[in-house]
């Protein structure tokens, strides 16, 4: 029985990697990945500020882009540090979270970024990953995501997260909506025990 299970496997792992390569990712997040967004997007959740839309439940959710964004633009020690709420910022997890998302081999453009898949995390049932590309190419956005995601407070495009030497400490940045001129999350986070908790993260609203 295991001998028959294990080609099967295998095969579905390959096949799982020809997707993403099909694609255009580059990678997949990982299981410490999953474990610092879902600590990160629940606190988001329990946070009244954030939520671009007025969810019909009682049991709202976070809406997680399948991809990392493209681009590393916003990933500059200036852009972050002006994002952040005039934060002291560590710049250990400004160079880590810059370094994770990009490639190690830069083509022509200089802010060319990683491309990488959330789709095969498995995270709590308030957070839905789905691809909201075709939700943010309407016209009117806003009432496109509400009719598509109507428990959703807003989704989030996140880059991977980058880490201290130590793995203690985690920075991550997204972008996040609907908005009508966009928004950028950042946050960090540590980890006490074997658990993630927020030290503390800004929403900026783009002008």
């Amino acid at each position: 029985m295991n001998i028959l299970r294990r080609p099967l496997q295998c095969f579905s792992v390959l096949a799982l990697l020809l997707l993403h390569a099909s694609l255009g990712f580059a990678s997949q997040a990982n299981e410490r990945d999953r474990q610092v967004l879902e600590a990160l997007f629940s606190h988001m959740l329990r946070d009244p500020k954030f939520s671009f839309t007025e969810p019909t439940s009682k049991q709202p959710q976070i809406v997680l882009h399948t991809r990392t964004p493209i681009g590393t633009v916003f990933l500059s020690p200036n852009q972050i540090s002006a994002d952040s709420g005039r934060r002291t910022l560590s710049e250990e997890l400004v160079a880590a979270l810059r370094r994770r998302n990009t490639p190690d081999k830069l083509g022509s453009d200089p802010y060319e970024s990683v491309g990488a898949s959330y789709g095969g995390l498995s995270f709590s049932s308030n957070i839905v990953v789905s691809d909201v590309t075709h939700v943010r190419k309407q016209q009117l956005e806003f009432s496109a995501f509400k009719k598509a995601y109507p428990r959703a407070r807003g989704w989030l495009e996140v880059f991977l997260p980058g880490y201290s030497r130590d793995g203690d400490r985690a920075m991550v940045r997204a972008f996040a909506g609907p908005s009508p001129h966009g928004a950028v999350l950042t946050a960090e986070l540590r980890n006490l025990d074997g658990r993630w908790f927020v030290d503390w993260h800004h929403l900026a609203f783009l002008l």
